[in-house]
């Protein structure tokens, strides 16, 4: 599992980055590449996204 970080401003440790905008609405949209058997029979599921504190 990565770590993606979500932010308006860049974070000082380079890494996985996608850039908001604050007070605005926002969802994700993941596309696949290939997706094996298991996406489509449903076994593997797409983990949530979760809040952390740093």
């Amino acid at each position: 599992m990565r770590d993606i970080e979500f932010g308006p401003e860049t974070p000082k440790e380079k890494g996985n980055w996608i850039r908001i905008v604050p007070g605005k609405g926002w969802f994700p949209i993941f596309r696949f590449y290939s997706p094996t058997e298991a996406y489509f029979d449903k076994s593997w599921k797409l983990e949530e996204i979760k809040a952390v504190k740093q």
